[in-house]
């Protein structure tokens, strides 16, 4: 399975819960979608080193972004 997921422009409006079942993930692209609300299920991704969330429409993220070894 792939390390990286590219969702660029898939017009999402939600992510599917499948989605934080790929813990091998380390590289999550979410840009430019419809997103308004992003799970802290999130936080089970703990490979995750990139994700891309520019151009939705989130108000907020959860806190459990802070416990994963994102990069600059």
């Amino acid at each position: 399975m792939s390390a990286t997921l590219n969702l660029w422009k898939c017009r999402l409006g939600e992510l599917p819960e499948s989605l934080w079942q790929r813990t091998e993930l380390q590289v999550l692209i979410l840009a430019d979608n419809e997103l308004t609300h992003l799970s802290s299920r999130i936080g089970q991704l703990r490979r995750l080193h990139t994700l891309d969330l520019g151009h939705n429409k989130l108000a907020s993220i959860p806190d459990e972004l802070t416990e994963l070894p994102l990069t600059e």
